[in-house]
């Protein structure tokens, strides 16, 4: 018995905002900003993307090969929601500045279409169509800057998120991790740690 196993992934799509956005100041040393960021397609181009996924196999029994070929291809349109950036910014010294920021949880509505196809299948491929949600996770990051002299700044941002949060739910209540492409009620699913990253320059 011989196996051969092919796996093809592609990707490709845009998610557009437009984020109108406020500032002053609360006090000398203290500002503070909000923006709105709302998620929907505009003439900059749409708001959603398409993923295309082959399996190709074929086993070969005594001297007989079995091809098997499987086509997953998944589209969300007109992604649309609202979610909000809030950030502070503090001048502690003439030469520190320290500063917050904190985008809260998107859950954004989108139009679901897709198909299955499969060599073994007689009667044709399956089609979906669903109305379903985009869930991105709340962060937050802390950042400060501090003035060596006129020519050189030093600068450093920790973010900090729930790669849990980062899902689609289907009408049906069922949530399927963007990370693992699992069923979060699935017995394989993973619970992940928190996404971390440090920015220094």
């Amino acid at each position: 018995i011989f196996s051969r196993q092919d796996f093809d992934f592609e990707q490709e799509g845009a998610l557009n905002t437009i984020s109108p956005a406020i500032a002053g100041n609360i006090t000398r040393n203290l500002s503070a900003g909000l923006t709105v960021n709302i998620w929907r397609k505009s003439f900059f181009g749409d708001s959603g993307w398409e993923q295309t996924t082959r399996f190709n196999a074929a086993t070969t029994i005594a001297g007989t090969e079995f091809p098997l070929e499987i086509v997953e291809h998944r589209e969300y349109e007109d992604v649309r929601g609202e979610n909000y950036t809030i950030g502070l910014l503090w001048t502690a010294t003439q030469k520190l500045s320290l500063g917050a920021r904190y985008d809260t949880r998107l859950s954004a509505k989108a139009d679901f279409s897709g198909f299955d196809d499969r060599s073994d299948f007689v009667s044709g491929p399956v089609f979906y169509e669903d109305d379903r949600e985009v869930h991105l996770p709340a962060r937050w990051s802390i950042g400060a800057a501090y003035r060596m002299n006129d020519r050189l700044t030093l600068a450093g941002q920790y973010t900090r998120s729930d790669p849990n949060d980062h899902y689609i739910e289907a009408s049906d209540g069922t949530r399927i991790s963007f990370v693992d492409g699992v069923t979060t009620d699935d017995p394989a699913s993973t619970d992940f740690d928190n996404i971390q990253t440090v920015n220094f320059g």
